[in-house]
C-alpha cells in the first residue's frame, strides 16, 4: 500500500499538474516528494520495528515538508490562480534570439499578432542603432532615440543596453499601426501610476490593442514564481518551463549614469527589460496579480505590488500598439 501511494504522489500527481498547466517539471517535483515520502514510509512501518528513533524520523519528515512547501508555494499559487484575462494563447510566444533583444522580441510577437510577419533581424535592420560599448569617459547614446550598444552584448559588461518606446513606435507606424507611449518621463506634472496600470489593463479588453512594458528584470526572491536558474532558460526553447528572474545586487547597485554626445543625462538600470502584458487576476481596478510574458524567462504571474516595484524602476514605461 505504501508503495502504491509513493507511485501515485511521485508520478501521477506531477504529471496531472503538467496536463493542467504546463509549468511544472515532473522530475523535480517527484524527487522532492520522494524525500518526503521516504520518511513517511518509515513512519508507517515503525510499529513493526524496534529501536526506531520516532522523533528523529518525524522531525526529518516535517522538515522536508516545510522545505517543499516553501519551495513550491508560489509555483502552486501561480498554477491555481485563475486570471480574469489571460492572453497567453493569443500570441505566438517565443524567446528572444539575442542576449539584449528583449524589446525587439516583444515587438515581433505583437506585430505577428497584428498580421505583420518580421524577424528580429528585420526590425534591427530598420531601427536606429549605435553599436558601441560604453565609453570610460561617460559618453554613450540615447535609448529614447536608438538602440544603445550591441544587441549581442551584455548590460553588466556595459557592451550593450537596449532601446525604449519611441524607435519601436516609429517602426510599427511603417505598417500603419497606431501607437501610444505612456511613461513617467513624459509627464511634467504629477504622474498617477495606479491610474496608468488600470488603463493598460482596460486595453486588454480590446483584441486589437497590445501592451509592451519596460521594467526591471530582477525580481524580489519572495515574489519570484519559479525555481529554475540559468540552465532552465535553455528549456524554454523546447518546453514551456519558465526560469526565475534572480539577481544578486539591489537596484541601487545596478544604476549607471552617462551623457549622450548632445549632453543629455541618462540614468539607466542594469536589468532593464521588456515584457508583454498578458492579463491579470482580480478586477481591473484592484488586481492581485499581473500576468506577463518575459522574452527571456517565459510566462510569469507576479503579485501586483511586485510588478509596480519593478515597473517604477524604469519610469513606468509602456508602449501601446493597435490596429
Amino acid at each position: 500500500m505504501i508503495r502504491f501511494f509513493i507511485v501515485l504522489f511521485t508520478v501521477f500527481v506531477p504529471l496531472s499538474l503538467v496536463s493542467a498547466l504546463p509549468r511544472i517539471a515532473p522530475m523535480e517535483i517527484s524527487r522532492d516528494l520522494m524525500n518526503i515520502l521516504q520518511w513517511w514510509s518509515q513512519l508507517a512501518d515503525m510499529r513493526s520495528e524496534s529501536g526506531v528513533d520516532v522523533w528523529l524520523i518525524s522531525a526529518k519528515y516535517f522538515h522536508d515538508i516545510d522545505i517543499f512547501t516553501h519551495k513550491y508555494s508560489l509555483v502552486f499559487q501561480s498554477l491555481v490562480l485563475r486570471p480574469t484575462i489571460d492572453r497567453s494563447l493569443s500570441y505566438q510566444l517565443h524567446i528572444q534570439d539575442y542576449s539584449l533583444s528583449c524589446e525587439i522580441a516583444a515587438l515581433r510577437i505583437v506585430l505577428d499578432r497584428l498580421g505583420v510577419i518580421v524577424s528580429e533581424r528585420d526590425i534591427f535592420a530598420s531601427i536606429p542603432q549605435f553599436p558601441q560599448a560604453y565609453s570610460t569617459g561617460g559618453i554613450w547614446w540615447d535609448p529614447d532615440t536608438e538602440f544603445v550598444g550591441y544587441y549581442t552584448g551584455g548590460q553588466t559588461k556595459q557592451t550593450g543596453y537596449g532601446v525604449y518606446e519611441f524607435p519601436l513606435a516609429q517602426y510599427s507606424q511603417i505598417y500603419s499601426l497606431h501607437t501610444r507611449i505612456i511613461n513617467q518621463a513624459s509627464y511634467t506634472g504629477w504622474f498617477d501610476s495606479t491610474a496608468h496600470i488600470w488603463e493598460l489593463l482596460s486595453i486588454l479588453d480590446d483584441p486589437k490593442s497590445h501592451v509592451i512594458l519596460w521594467w526591471d528584470w530582477c525580481s524580489d526572491p519572495v515574489s519570484d514564481d519559479w525555481f529554475f536558474a540559468k540552465w532552465g532558460k535553455s528549456l524554454l526553447r523546447f518546453f514551456p518551463v519558465p526560469a526565475r528572474n534572480r539577481c544578486w545586487r539591489s537596484a541601487s547597485e545596478r544604476i549607471l549614469k552617462w551623457q549622450t554626445p548632445l549632453g543629455k543625462n541618462i540614468i539607466w538600470l542594469s536589468g532593464e527589460h521588456a515584457f508583454i502584458l498578458l492579463g491579470y487576476v482580480g478586477s481591473k481596478n484592484k488586481p492581485t496579480h499581473i500576468v506577463v510574458w518575459d522574452t527571456y524567462t517565459g510566462r510569469h504571474v507576479y503579485p501586483y505590488d511586485e510588478l509596480m516595484r519593478k515597473w517604477s524602476l524604469l519610469q513606468y514605461r509602456s508602449l501601446i500598439i493597435s490596429q
